[in-house]
């Protein structure tokens, strides 16, 4: 942040070179841009660094924090911008190589935009030409969210934003539940690991991020091997509002109920097989188009709307 602030890069390079008379001379400024940013992550949902997309974007947003405007409206809008940069950061391929130079290259576009009025075309991350936003064939291709792997823990991060609450006891996302020790999030595979082995569905494809919900430890046992609807209608059964709840709980991690309620009991091995493999495929493109919709929206600073993304599942 503060070789930003001095406009160098934030390397360690750039960080030999800072003045540290002026640093100190300016640390309240430091101070008010770090509480700052944890306030804007808090707002976007963005809880621990064990599910962050990427580090580079926070000190950006810190660094600039001291030029956003007082003015209501105007504060709105360039809060509007930075909802638009940290999305993209966390869902494009622009910190992925060569990530201290673009940070110091976004950020004096940033301040351009803030400080100066300049047009947000001057900011490179912004250009969707040069960083296009994630189609559903990309999101088809996101590793898992607990790998460190920016796409994928951005997916993950959007579903946060969305509330991801537990299937079980509809505990929303939150600090406190995210960071839990007695009752700790884990990444659950909808389709089981075990029921994709059986049908011979590569183990890669099992480990998408498409394939992924956070949910408490003890949900995670609960559910454990079952075939999806097996543990739909156990949620549902156990609920006191039953199926309808269900559904919308699912919408909150921006899964489309209709292609997860598959079951395979009494099905010969081989009608099991291939229908695993149909309705694992069908389920990762409705998903993938969903989630992809989702991206689109985040990078366009727009607030989700659940019922809007997944209009079909109403």
């Amino acid at each position: 942040m503060v070789a930003l602030r001095q406009d160098r890069i934030p390397s360690q390079a750039g960080y030999r070179g800072i003045n540290y008379t002026k640093m100190i001379d300016e640390w309240d400024t430091v101070v008010k841009g770090i509480k700052g940013v944890v306030r804007f992550l808090e707002d976007e949902t963005i809880f621990d660094a064990q599910r962050l997309p990427s580090y580079t974007a926070i000190p950006i947003i810190a660094a600039i924090w001291e030029h956003l405007p007082t003015q209501p409206d105007q504060l709105g809008n360039a809060r509007y911008l930075l909802r638009k940069f940290l999305w993209r950061a966390f869902l494009t391929s622009r910190y992925e190589q060569s990530s201290t130079s673009n940070a110091l290259q976004d950020f004096r576009g940033l301040k351009k935009v803030l400080r100066d009025g300049a047009d947000e075309d001057v900011v490179p991350i912004l250009n969707a030409d040069s960083y296009p936003l994630p189609t559903p064939e990309m999101v088809l291709q996101a590793d898992w969210p607990k790998r460190k792997t920016i796409l994928g823990r951005g997916l993950l991060a959007l579903q946060i934003k969305c509330g991801a609450e537990d299937l079980a006891d509809g505990a929303r996302a939150s600090i406190a539940t995210i960071t839990s020790k007695e009752h700790p999030r884990e990444y659950h595979h909808l389709f089981p690991a075990s029921t994709l082995e059986d049908a011979e569905v590569p183990n890669k494809e099992a480990f998408r991020a498409l394939n992924c919900a956070l949910v408490t430890w003890r949900t995670n046992r609960t559910i454990s091997n079952k075939d999806p609807i097996a543990y739909l209608k156990e949620r549902s059964d156990n609920s006191a509002l039953g199926e309808k709840e269900l559904r919308r709980r699912l919408k909150t991690h921006l899964i489309p109920y209709s292609k997860l309620a598959v079951g395979y009991d009494g099905l010969e091995d081989q009608e099991r097989r291939t229908r695993v493999k149909t309705d694992y495929d069908a389920f990762l493109s409705a998903r993938a188009t969903i989630l992809a919709d989702a991206a689109q929206q985040a990078c366009e600073g727009k607030t989700l709307e659940l019922n809007e993304l997944l209009h079909n599942e109403d």
